[in-house]
Protein backbone atom coordinates (compact mmCIF):
# COMPACT_ATOMS: atom_id res chain seq x y z
CA UNK A 1 0.00 0.00 0.00
CA UNK A 2 1.38 3.62 -0.62
CA UNK A 3 -0.60 6.53 1.54
CA UNK A 4 -0.75 9.62 -0.01
CA UNK A 5 -1.11 12.28 3.00
CA UNK A 6 -0.93 15.62 4.28
CA UNK A 7 -0.65 17.48 7.54
CA UNK A 8 -2.99 19.67 5.62
CA UNK A 9 -6.90 19.47 6.24
CA UNK A 10 -7.97 19.87 2.50
CA UNK A 11 -6.63 21.85 -0.36
CA UNK A 12 -3.41 20.04 -0.79
CA UNK A 13 -3.84 17.43 -3.32
CA UNK A 14 -4.04 14.71 -1.92
CA UNK A 15 -6.40 13.29 -4.44
CA UNK A 16 -4.99 14.14 -7.52
CA UNK A 17 -1.65 13.04 -6.60
CA UNK A 18 -2.96 10.12 -5.78
CA UNK A 19 -4.96 9.99 -9.31
CA UNK A 20 -1.41 10.53 -11.12
CA UNK A 21 0.20 8.10 -8.78
CA UNK A 22 -1.87 5.08 -9.84
CA UNK A 23 -1.61 6.12 -13.34
CA UNK A 24 2.05 6.30 -13.39
CA UNK A 25 2.52 3.07 -11.23
CA UNK A 26 -0.13 1.52 -14.51
CA UNK A 27 2.08 2.56 -16.95
CA UNK A 28 5.51 1.27 -15.33
CA UNK A 29 4.00 -2.13 -15.11
CA UNK A 30 2.27 -1.98 -12.07
CA UNK A 31 -1.64 -2.90 -11.53
CA UNK A 32 -2.39 -0.04 -9.28
CA UNK A 33 -6.35 0.05 -7.21
CA UNK A 34 -7.05 3.00 -5.15
CA UNK A 35 -8.61 3.03 -2.19
CA UNK A 36 -10.34 5.99 -0.71
CA UNK A 37 -12.69 7.30 2.80
CA UNK A 38 -16.45 6.25 2.39
CA UNK A 39 -18.04 9.13 3.21
CA UNK A 40 -21.58 8.15 2.31
CA UNK A 41 -23.66 5.51 4.47
CA UNK A 42 -22.61 2.45 1.42
CA UNK A 43 -24.87 0.92 -0.73
CA UNK A 44 -26.62 -0.97 1.49
CA UNK A 45 -25.12 -3.96 1.33
CA UNK A 46 -22.83 -5.48 4.46
CA UNK A 47 -19.17 -5.83 2.16
CA UNK A 48 -16.67 -3.73 3.14
CA UNK A 49 -14.73 -2.23 1.15
CA UNK A 50 -17.12 -1.53 -1.25
CA UNK A 51 -16.04 -1.14 -5.04
CA UNK A 52 -16.94 2.31 -7.22
CA UNK A 53 -18.24 2.09 -10.52
CA UNK A 54 -18.51 4.85 -13.13
CA UNK A 55 -22.14 5.10 -12.25
CA UNK A 56 -22.17 4.90 -8.51
CA UNK A 57 -23.99 7.82 -6.88
CA UNK A 58 -21.38 9.63 -5.07
CA UNK A 59 -23.89 10.18 -2.32
CA UNK A 60 -23.52 6.16 -1.37
CA UNK A 61 -19.76 6.76 -1.35
CA UNK A 62 -18.02 9.97 -1.67
CA UNK A 63 -17.61 12.07 -4.87
CA UNK A 64 -13.76 11.81 -4.93
CA UNK A 65 -14.16 8.27 -5.26
CA UNK A 66 -16.36 8.13 -8.12
CA UNK A 67 -14.37 11.35 -9.94
CA UNK A 68 -11.47 8.83 -9.57
CA UNK A 69 -13.01 6.16 -11.40
CA UNK A 70 -14.27 7.93 -13.89
CA UNK A 71 -10.99 9.44 -15.07
CA UNK A 72 -8.43 6.99 -14.09
CA UNK A 73 -10.44 3.75 -15.15
CA UNK A 74 -8.91 1.82 -12.34
CA UNK A 75 -10.42 0.02 -9.41
CA UNK A 76 -11.69 2.27 -6.65
CA UNK A 77 -12.73 0.65 -3.42
CA UNK A 78 -14.44 2.86 -0.50
CA UNK A 79 -14.10 2.21 3.47
CA UNK A 80 -14.28 3.58 6.95
CA UNK A 81 -11.46 0.80 8.10
CA UNK A 82 -7.87 0.86 5.94
CA UNK A 83 -6.17 -1.86 7.90
CA UNK A 84 -9.36 -4.09 7.10
CA UNK A 85 -9.46 -3.09 3.44
CA UNK A 86 -6.04 -3.68 2.92
CA UNK A 87 -5.79 -6.93 4.62
CA UNK A 88 -9.24 -8.39 2.77
CA UNK A 89 -8.20 -6.97 -0.42
CA UNK A 90 -4.66 -8.35 -0.19
CA UNK A 91 -6.25 -11.75 0.82
CA UNK A 92 -8.34 -11.48 -2.45
CA UNK A 93 -11.89 -11.05 -0.93
CA UNK A 94 -12.87 -9.07 -4.19
CA UNK A 95 -13.14 -10.89 -7.73
CA UNK A 96 -12.36 -9.30 -10.88
CA UNK A 97 -9.24 -7.48 -12.68
CA UNK A 98 -6.18 -8.11 -9.77
CA UNK A 99 -4.31 -5.15 -9.00
CA UNK A 100 -1.22 -5.49 -7.35
CA UNK A 101 -0.84 -2.08 -5.55
CA UNK A 102 -3.12 -0.11 -3.35
CA UNK A 103 -3.20 3.79 -3.33
CA UNK A 104 -4.46 4.92 -0.69
CA UNK A 105 -6.23 8.59 -1.26
CA UNK A 106 -6.09 9.89 2.87
CA UNK A 107 -4.59 7.72 5.90
CA UNK A 108 -1.79 9.43 6.96
CA UNK A 109 -3.24 9.98 10.28
CA UNK A 110 -4.48 6.40 10.78
CA UNK A 111 -1.96 4.25 12.84
CA UNK A 112 -2.93 0.91 11.60
CA UNK A 113 -0.96 0.89 8.43
CA UNK A 114 2.25 -0.16 9.26
CA UNK A 115 4.33 -1.33 6.54
CA UNK A 116 2.88 1.25 3.93
CA UNK A 117 5.13 3.22 2.27
CA UNK A 118 3.81 6.77 3.52
CA UNK A 119 3.96 9.50 1.23
CA UNK A 120 3.29 13.14 2.62
CA UNK A 121 2.54 16.14 0.83
CA UNK A 122 3.66 19.63 1.81
CA UNK A 123 3.67 22.48 0.54
CA UNK A 124 6.95 25.04 0.37
CA UNK A 125 7.74 26.44 3.74
CA UNK A 126 5.20 24.65 5.03
CA UNK A 127 5.69 24.30 8.86
CA UNK A 128 2.45 23.60 10.94
CA UNK A 129 2.96 24.57 14.77
CA UNK A 130 0.56 23.81 17.51
CA UNK A 131 -1.26 27.26 16.91
CA UNK A 132 -2.11 26.19 13.72
CA UNK A 133 -4.18 22.50 14.35
CA UNK A 134 -7.84 22.48 13.99
CA UNK A 135 -9.85 23.97 15.02
CA UNK A 136 -8.26 26.72 14.90
CA UNK A 137 -6.12 26.40 11.60
CA UNK A 138 -6.10 23.81 8.55
CA UNK A 139 -3.83 21.46 9.70
CA UNK A 140 -4.47 18.34 11.61
CA UNK A 141 -1.18 17.58 12.54
CA UNK A 142 1.84 19.86 13.76
CA UNK A 143 5.62 19.70 11.57
CA UNK A 144 7.10 17.07 13.65
CA UNK A 145 4.37 14.61 12.39
CA UNK A 146 6.19 14.99 9.10
CA UNK A 147 9.23 12.76 10.42
CA UNK A 148 6.81 9.90 10.06
CA UNK A 149 7.06 9.80 5.97
CA UNK A 150 8.78 7.60 3.96
CA UNK A 151 8.94 10.37 1.36
CA UNK A 152 8.15 13.90 1.41
CA UNK A 153 6.53 15.58 -1.88
CA UNK A 154 7.03 19.18 -2.22
CA UNK A 155 4.25 20.93 -3.68
CA UNK A 156 1.78 22.44 -5.53
CA UNK A 157 3.64 24.56 -7.13
CA UNK A 158 3.62 26.15 -10.58
CA UNK A 159 5.48 24.42 -13.68
CA UNK A 160 8.22 27.02 -13.46
CA UNK A 161 8.85 26.86 -10.01
CA UNK A 162 12.04 24.95 -8.77
CA UNK A 163 11.40 22.68 -5.58
CA UNK A 164 13.70 21.25 -3.22
CA UNK A 165 13.23 18.06 -3.35
CA UNK A 166 10.91 15.59 -4.86
CA UNK A 167 7.42 17.17 -5.71
CA UNK A 168 4.64 17.81 -7.99
CA UNK A 169 3.29 20.46 -10.05
CA UNK A 170 -0.84 20.56 -10.31
CA UNK A 171 -1.70 23.51 -12.26
CA UNK A 172 -5.31 25.07 -12.54
CA UNK A 173 -6.65 24.26 -16.22
CA UNK A 174 -9.28 27.16 -16.22
CA UNK A 175 -12.60 26.54 -18.90
CA UNK A 176 -14.05 28.66 -21.91
CA UNK A 177 -15.64 31.53 -20.16
CA UNK A 178 -13.43 31.82 -17.50
CA UNK A 179 -12.64 35.35 -17.95
CA UNK A 180 -16.16 36.42 -17.75
CA UNK A 181 -17.22 37.78 -13.97
CA UNK A 182 -18.34 34.50 -12.62
CA UNK A 183 -19.87 33.29 -9.17
CA UNK A 184 -17.35 30.83 -7.37
CA UNK A 185 -18.47 27.01 -5.86
CA UNK A 186 -16.20 25.70 -3.67
CA UNK A 187 -16.20 23.05 -0.66
CA UNK A 188 -13.03 21.96 0.29
CA UNK A 189 -11.28 21.91 3.94
CA UNK A 190 -10.39 25.19 3.29
CA UNK A 191 -11.29 27.37 0.41
CA UNK A 192 -8.62 30.07 1.50
CA UNK A 193 -5.72 28.98 -0.67
CA UNK A 194 -8.13 28.14 -3.97
CA UNK A 195 -9.53 31.50 -4.38
CA UNK A 196 -6.60 32.91 -4.04
CA UNK A 197 -5.09 31.04 -6.70
CA UNK A 198 -8.18 32.29 -9.13
CA UNK A 199 -7.97 35.70 -7.94
CA UNK A 200 -4.27 35.34 -9.23
CA UNK A 201 -5.43 33.95 -12.35
CA UNK A 202 -7.27 36.66 -13.26
CA UNK A 203 -10.72 34.98 -12.36
CA UNK A 204 -13.04 38.22 -11.64
CA UNK A 205 -15.41 36.62 -8.77
CA UNK A 206 -18.65 38.03 -8.51
CA UNK A 207 -19.76 36.14 -5.07
CA UNK A 208 -18.81 33.59 -3.55
CA UNK A 209 -20.89 30.37 -2.25
CA UNK A 210 -18.81 27.96 -0.27
CA UNK A 211 -20.34 24.34 0.77
CA UNK A 212 -20.03 21.85 3.31
CA UNK A 213 -16.46 19.53 2.65
CA UNK A 214 -17.54 15.89 1.09
CA UNK A 215 -21.81 17.64 2.11
CA UNK A 216 -24.48 17.97 -0.67
CA UNK A 217 -24.57 21.05 -3.18
CA UNK A 218 -26.25 24.02 -1.28
CA UNK A 219 -28.61 24.05 -4.23
CA UNK A 220 -30.69 27.09 -3.00
CA UNK A 221 -27.84 29.81 -2.09
CA UNK A 222 -26.73 28.83 -5.46
CA UNK A 223 -29.93 29.86 -7.14
CA UNK A 224 -30.07 33.22 -5.45
CA UNK A 225 -26.75 34.12 -6.00
CA UNK A 226 -27.60 33.59 -9.57
CA UNK A 227 -30.53 35.21 -9.46
CA UNK A 228 -28.51 38.30 -8.14
CA UNK A 229 -26.04 38.13 -11.15
CA UNK A 230 -27.99 37.55 -14.09
CA UNK A 231 -26.09 36.00 -17.39
CA UNK A 232 -23.20 34.72 -14.43
CA UNK A 233 -21.88 31.59 -14.66
CA UNK A 234 -20.66 28.92 -11.68
CA UNK A 235 -17.27 28.29 -11.43
CA UNK A 236 -15.99 24.99 -9.27
CA UNK A 237 -13.94 22.24 -8.84
CA UNK A 238 -14.51 18.72 -10.93
CA UNK A 239 -16.16 17.34 -7.46
CA UNK A 240 -18.11 20.11 -7.19
CA UNK A 241 -19.18 19.87 -10.70
CA UNK A 242 -20.08 16.28 -10.41
CA UNK A 243 -22.62 17.38 -7.97
CA UNK A 244 -23.91 19.99 -9.91
CA UNK A 245 -24.86 18.00 -12.77
CA UNK A 246 -28.14 17.73 -14.34
CA UNK A 247 -29.16 19.61 -11.79
CA UNK A 248 -32.55 21.87 -13.24
CA UNK A 249 -32.60 25.86 -12.51
CA UNK A 250 -29.13 26.59 -12.61
CA UNK A 251 -26.64 28.91 -14.42
CA UNK A 252 -24.00 27.23 -16.83
CA UNK A 253 -21.49 25.16 -14.72
CA UNK A 254 -17.32 26.00 -15.86
CA UNK A 255 -15.49 23.24 -14.11
CA UNK A 256 -11.77 23.59 -13.45
CA UNK A 257 -9.45 20.65 -14.35
CA UNK A 258 -5.87 20.06 -12.76
CA UNK A 259 -2.45 18.28 -14.53
CA UNK A 260 -0.69 16.86 -11.57
CA UNK A 261 2.29 15.88 -12.72
CA UNK A 262 4.96 13.68 -10.08
CA UNK A 263 8.83 14.88 -11.03
CA UNK A 264 11.66 12.60 -11.70
CA UNK A 265 12.81 13.23 -8.63
CA UNK A 266 9.72 12.34 -6.93
CA UNK A 267 9.67 8.31 -9.31
CA UNK A 268 12.84 7.94 -8.85
CA UNK A 269 12.41 8.35 -4.91
CA UNK A 270 9.33 6.17 -5.06
CA UNK A 271 10.43 3.35 -6.91
CA UNK A 272 13.33 2.93 -4.85
CA UNK A 273 11.15 2.85 -1.52
CA UNK A 274 8.46 -0.23 -3.78
CA UNK A 275 11.84 -2.07 -4.62
CA UNK A 276 12.27 -3.35 -1.25
CA UNK A 277 9.09 -4.09 -0.02
CA UNK A 278 8.87 -7.50 -1.55
CA UNK A 279 12.19 -8.30 -0.01
CA UNK A 280 10.71 -8.64 3.49
CA UNK A 281 7.92 -10.67 3.36
CA UNK A 282 7.57 -9.55 7.49
CA UNK A 283 7.48 -5.83 6.84
CA UNK A 284 3.80 -5.52 7.15
CA UNK A 285 3.66 -7.27 10.56
CA UNK A 286 5.43 -5.15 12.82
CA UNK A 287 4.86 -1.34 13.31
CA UNK A 288 7.72 1.10 12.68
CA UNK A 289 9.67 1.57 16.31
Amino acid sequence: MVVVGALRSGGSGKTSVTLALAQGLQLRGRRPAILAYRIGPGDGSSADPIEVFPDSDWRATSEEAVLLRRESGIRVFVTRNRARAWERLAGGAVGGEPFDTLVSDDGYQDPRLPGAVHIALMAPGERPGLFDLLPGGPFRETVSAAARADLILTGPASVTDTLPGPGFTRPMMLPDGWDAPCIVHCALGNNQPFLEELRRAGVRILETVPGRNHGPAPLGRLKAAAARHPGAAILCTRKEGLKLAGVAGLPPVLVIDRETRLDAAAWQALEARLQLLPRNRYLVHYPRC
